[in-house]
């Protein structure tokens, strides 16, 4: 069976902060790439400095998108 590629940019959607996955409904929709970080203000004092770009806003940022695999035939294998 000859080896198929699939791109998977699409549909992804984003929440930042929490510990606990958000519903999906709930996010915002994200074109990637995607930095959380750039819509943040640029703060000479950030915690991480240029290693954070700046941004004083880190911690936790959810992404999540839904694909679905084609059936497959007998002995596929998927990577």
């Amino acid at each position: 069976m000859p080896r198929e590629e699939r791109l998977l940019d699409q549909g992804w959607r984003f929440a930042l902060g929490g510990q606990d996955a958000p519903a999906l409904a709930s996010m915002n929709p994200v074109q990637l790439p995607h930095d959380w970080c750039i819509a943040q203000p640029v703060v000479q004092d950030a915690p991480l400095g240029e290693s954070q770009g700046f941004c004083r806003r880190g911690g936790i940022g959810w992404y999540r998108t839904v694909f679905t695999l084609p059936e497959a035939a007998p002995g596929t294998q998927y990577q």
